[in-house]
């Protein structure tokens, strides 16, 4: 039996800046386990929390209810389980804009997705004629009671551009986003996919036409896929006999559908194996304050412990665990039974968050 006395000093930390992730390090992170436990928290504010801590974007659609209560309690899935395990819990759907995450509702993210592919592959042809920079990464950032009709027409104004249909944008204002560097095609999808409207742009890059989003009855895509895409190929062949599915190296081309492309491509992610770190079982006995046993936790998992300055209270309260073959994952959700405060735990933190 492990018992045990906690002195070590805990203080709250203020979220740092975000460090945006790419290439091998966005990768890899897409791999680790991340465990979470929302309990009544508003979907927009979490999903951003988490977006800025691992340093992978996400963007919330204006017709997603920024509001709609989580209560989950997930643990050591990859990352893009954990979204997909809500968008489908939530019945909403997500896509990827290059390494954007966007949370879209019913029958949406697909049509975003082909749409905002269809434009790059234009522009990618285009590349030589172009006159105005469509595929350079800026800094790009929303804020707080934006109007996305005025920041369509400031990056219109900036890059010598002309709006044709701006009229259809109708007045709204949207909440704050922190993002990384993304192109100008990125930049309007995001203002524009929201409306049901995409950018149709001109040969030369000059002219911004705002269209309807199309709908598409069928959609062709690939899913990456890190290891042995062969065999999920085979498996979900298997399982939707109305699709195209061929491997490739670096994964899956899939075709058919667009109902059924979005199933599969949530079959594949459900497939995914997170990396998990390694926990130890242990009997454990303690009685301290919350905190400094969430503090010792984090440091056995080698983790920051994090949390805001109002959770102080809860935290100094004073409790008594007693627990017989658990990890320290375990010990963390016990700690905090009881009280408001939740939890996210990835590779490099342990944050305690509350409503």
């Amino acid at each position: 039996m492990t018992t045990a006395v906690f002195l070590f000093a805990w203080a709250a930390e203020e979220p740092a800046e975000v460090d945006w992730l790419s290439g091998k390090s966005l990768a890899r992170a897409k791999e680790l386990a991340i465990s979470v436990r929302w309990s009544e928290v508003p979907l927009r504010d979490r999903l951003l929390r988490l977006a800025y801590r691992q340093g992978i974007p996400i963007f919330v659609d204006r017709r997603v209810d920024p509001n709609t209560p989580l209560n989950f309690d997930i643990r050591q899935k990859t990352w893009e389980q954990l979204l997909w395990t809500l968008a489908e819990s939530l019945e909403l759907e997500i896509c990827q804009i290059d390494n954007l995450y966007y949370v879209a509702p019913p029958g949406q993210a697909l049509r975003i997705r082909l749409t905002f592919e269809q434009n790059l592959e234009k522009l990618r042809k285009s590349r030589k004629q172009l006159k105005v920079p469509w595929l350079r990464p800026t800094n790009f950032a929303i804020p707080e009671y934006s109007q996305p009709r005025l920041l369509l027409e400031q990056l219109a104004k900036q890059h010598e551009i002309s709006v044709i249909g701006l009229d259809l944008l109708p007045l709204d204002v949207w909440p704050s986003y922190r993002l990384p560097p993304l192109d100008l095609l990125q930049q309007c999808t995001l203002l524009l996919s929201g409306f049901g409207l995409s950018p149709e742009i001109s040969t030369d890059g000059t002219v911004l036409t705002v269209k309807e989003t199309p709908a598409f009855a069928r959609a062709r895509i690939q899913i990456p896929i890190a290891d042995r895409p062969k065999p999920v190929a085979k498996a979900m062949a298997r399982k939707f006999k109305n699709l195209s599915i061929k491997a490739y190296s670096g994964g899956l081309i899939v075709e058919g559908p667009i109902a059924e492309v979005t199933a599969l491509t949530a079959n594949v992610v459900e497939m995914q194996n997170p990396i998990i770190g390694t926990e130890s079982k242990k009997d454990f006995s303690v009685t301290a304050s919350r905190g400094n046993i969430l503090a010792t936790m984090a440091q056995q998992l080698g983790t920051r412990f994090t949390f805001t300055a109002s959770h102080r209270p809860t935290l100094e309260q004073q409790v008594t665990i007693k627990m017989t073959d658990v990890t320290e994952e375990d010990i963390i959700q016990k700690v905090l039974e009881g009280t408001p405060l939740t939890y996210q735990l990835t590779d490099k933190e342990l944050i305690i968050t509350g409503k």
